[in-house]
């Protein structure tokens, strides 16, 4: 551990809370954006209702992806100014905004394992956020990413996040070709299966707001459950119910194991810019920015896909957690394993780290199964 001048630590640690600060916006925003895709996605007409007016689907889709963009940008900001082992774990807070955006929004009711759920999630933020030291480089110069790239360890979790990445595309593909959500041409609202009856669907205005009220059973069903009955029920065909658990976490996993090579080539490029104009870090004109750029760009544009595709398939509160935990384990492992991270700590800092993670993982686990119960 390098030790650090105090006026260089009060900058470090000004530095650290812009970064922490930045990270919760953009989990805020990023978990907003999620309610209004899936809400968009899910709606049983074409013309959905949105604020004080009504737009087509796709139309609040877009805006639901216009306001992820955003919700990213400012994690992008977040990644200058603190390590992604630590940036990584506070973005997971996005699993609360999400569940309050959800309550508030979609009318999902707030269970005692959700609850617990968040609370957990935040301990564990909070001994991560404990156990990071001071001092930790969050910029690199082009020469500096390639002798981390050439590290074992850096070359090894390089390889292993791009293959599962890639891999899972094929079997998503395969499954879609399989058990596709169809609808027909002449009518894109409704589900081409005779074989099942579909569930009548209340207005957006015909919902009661007052959830205290004694209402109907009907009623009482959240808004996104019956839309996610009424999305499952678009395929003709149905998966053996082992295959469809692996697949329930297979799309939603995949997306956050592609948000991680955007988190880890993003941070990577973005430090690299930073720092190649300056005297003695010789230009910008090197191949290893050109390559990690494409790749973000790459895996960004692969995210618009994945979007779509999970969250026309799975309800936000099933999938979300999934995709987040896989995100956060993607990005300490990239903090830890890539960036070197884990040089910069104790012993008991490190273990204090990994105790967070797996506390977060074990409320992101419990939230999930509040869920689907």
């Amino acid at each position: 551990v390098i030790p650090i001048h105090p006026r260089q630590k009060m900058a470090a640690a000004g530095s650290l809370l812009t970064g922490i600060i930045l990270a919760l916006m953009g989990a805020a925003g990023l978990a907003f954006s999620m309610v209004i895709q899936r809400y968009a996605l899910s709606f049983p007409e074409k013309s959905v209702p949105f604020l004080c007016f009504r737009a087509h689907r796709y139309a609040v889709w877009v805006i639901g992806i216009v306001v992820y963009g955003i919700a990213n940008a400012f994690y992008v900001a977040a990644l200058l100014f603190g390590p992604l082992t630590l940036l990584g774990s506070v973005f997971s807070t996005l699993l609360v905004f999400n569940m309050v955006f959800a309550r508030m929004i979609l009318k999902e009711p707030l269970t005692s394992c959700r609850i617990g759920g968040s609370v957990t999630i935040l301990v564990g933020v909070c001994l991560v956020v404990i156990a990071t030291p001071l001092g930790i480089p969050t910029d690199f110069s082009p020469e500096e990413v390639v002798r981390l790239l050439s590290r074992p360890e850096g070359a090894t979790w390089i390889a292993v996040l791009l293959s599962l990445v890639i891999f899972s595309i094929f079997v998503i593909r395969a499954y879609e070709r399989r058990y596709p959500l169809r609808l027909p041409p002449g009518n894109r609202d409704k589900p081409e299966t005779k074989s099942l009856p579909l569930p009548k669907f209340p207005r957006a205005d015909s919902i009661d707001p007052n959830p205290g009220k004694s209402i109907s059973v009907t009623q009482q069903s959240s808004v996104v459950d019956m839309l996610s009955r009424e999305t499952q029920l678009r395929s003709p065909l149905r998966p053996q119910e082992w295959l469809d658990n692996v697949m329930g976490f297979v799309y939603p996993g995949s997306l956050g194991l592609d948000e991680g090579v955007c988190h880890l080539t993003m941070k990577a490029s973005l430090s690299m810019y930073v720092n190649c104009g300056r005297e003695g870090q010789g230009g910008c004109n090197h191949w290893v920015i050109y390559v990690t750029t494409i790749v973000w760009i790459t895996a960004s544009l692969a995210t618009l896909w994945w979007l779509k595709t999970v969250f026309q398939r799975y309800q936000t509160t099933l999938a979300l957690p999934i995709e987040y935990g896989m995100v956060n384990v993607a990005s300490v492992c990239s903090g830890l394993l890539f960036f070197d991270e884990a040089s910069f700590l104790n012993s008991w800092q490190l273990g204090v780290i990994i105790t967070g993670l797996l506390v977060i993982l074990g409320g992101i686990l419990l939230g999930r199964v509040g869920a689907a119960s």
